[in-house]
């Protein structure tokens, strides 16, 4: 399990911006994860805050097994919702939402 948070301020000329980004993560076995995060930026006139939640399977776990992909290939899924995009709420945020799919491979 880990849990990880930040927040990051800027300011220039008297605008400021702060970003805040919070997730959680468990995995199984070196086989399943699970994310979720809350995130969201605040800025004059602007804003967005957002959930994503994320399942990811790694086919091979932590050792590579005889006729199996290596161990650093790691597929999911990842689904975002905006409560608030770019300071518009309602049906203009939650039409901003995605499902993304992906293969991650490192080498």
């Amino acid at each position: 399990m880990t849990a990880l948070a930040n927040v990051t301020r800027q300011s220039q000329a008297g605008a400021a911006l702060t970003e805040y980004n919070v997730n959680g993560s468990v995995f199984r076995g070196g086989w399943f994860g699970a994310t979720l995060q809350r995130f969201g930026v605040d800025a004059p006139g602007l804003g967005s805050l957002g959930t994503r939640l994320q399942f990811d399977w790694t086919p091979t776990g932590k050792v590579a097994q005889a006729g199996w992909l290596p161990p650093n290939l790691r597929l999911g899924v990842q689904a975002t919702k905006y409560d608030k995009i770019d300071g518009l709420s309602g049906a203009p945020a939650s039409d901003a939402g995605s499902v993304f799919l992906f293969a991650w491979l490192a080498f």
